[in-house]
């Protein structure tokens, strides 16, 4: 499953394999902000670890995919969906994760501000 939403494409859950956290990647944002840019979460679990992951790519055709997810976090994003929480973005590489975060940024802008 590949699914555009603007400068990011949704891919399929098991493309995230390998993925993991490359330093201080991450992005502050509700969860229905994520969900209105992703699409509904690929994974959603209560493990204790990740309650909600996306695996995304850039429209562009730069190579790699990059992981969104909540890690650790003491509260179910999807319990307040319109509070601030943080998200990881985990990748192979960590070029690939910048990039990914800045587009994951734009998109979110976009939706904040209507650009």
């Amino acid at each position: 499953m590949n699914e555009a939403k603007g400068m990011i494409v949704r891919k399929s859950p098991s493309s995230g394999a390998g993925s993991h956290w490359q330093g201080e990647l991450k992005v502050h944002t509700t969860y229905n902000a994520l969900v209105e840019v992703l699409g509904e979460p690929q994974y959603a679990d209560n493990d204790g670890k990740v309650h909600v992951e996306w695996n995304i790519e850039s429209c562009d055709g730069s190579p790699g995919v990059a992981t969104v997810y909540d890690w650790r976090e003491e509260v179910d994003p999807r319990l307040y969906p319109d509070t601030n929480f943080r998200f990881h973005i985990g990748c192979v590489d960590f070029i690939t994760g910048c990039k990914l975060q800045g587009d994951l940024v734009t998109e979110l802008t976009r939706l904040k501000f209507g650009r």
